[in-house]
């Protein structure tokens, strides 16, 4: 299966969770310069691409990172890669750090966070755990989760299923 480049989300890290505080002005309404960003996010992308919330631009995902670090916000550019093959950017020549390989719904839904405990002793009976991230080491775990995820939904146990499976790379990129 091959993994695409689809853009950057800016995540605030709390409590060292990489992942899932993203967009972090997005539902501010009392500064003007963050809903200024904030609808130009929503009107270029996020209304645009089957709701990932994924960015394809570098320089506006930085210019909110700036924002980010200036109002005193501690938080990181993630690089996620799908199998999407809808939006591919470019390769840019900074360095990253691998976090780990997720099933995600969009940028703010993981199944597999949502789902790891219900499923924690079949992944670990198959050797599969959870980072420190809270993310696993391979594409094939993630595979398997889907696996595990699309037969207990077939036999009838009721999951969240509302958005695509997408198995997805995430990598940090150091600044």
């Amino acid at each position: 299966m091959k993994l695409y480049r689809n853009g950057y989300v800016v995540s605030e890290v709390k409590d060292n969770d990489y992942t899932y505080n993203v967009w972090p002005f997005e539902d501010v309404d009392d500064d003007k310069n963050a809903m200024m960003l904030t609808e130009e996010a929503d009107n270029t992308w996020f209304l645009q691409y089957d709701m990932q919330h994924i960015v394809p631009d570098f320089k506006f995902v930085y210019k909110y990172f700036q924002y980010c670090q200036n109002n005193g916000l501690k938080s990181n550019i993630l690089l996620y890669e799908t199998t999407n093959k809808e939006i591919v950017v470019p390769e840019i020549k900074l360095p990253t750090k691998l976090l780990g390989f997720d099933c995600i719904g969009n940028v703010y839904y993981s199944y597999l966070k949502n789902e790891y405990n219900y499923f924690k002793d079949d992944l670990n009976a198959k050797g599969i755990y959870v980072n420190k991230y809270g993310l696993l080491d391979s594409l094939e775990d993630v595979l398997t989760y889907i696996s595990l995820r699309q037969k207990d939904i077939s036999s009838g146990i009721q999951l969240e299923n509302f958005w695509k499976e997408l198995p997805t790379k995430i990598s940090c990129v150091k600044l």
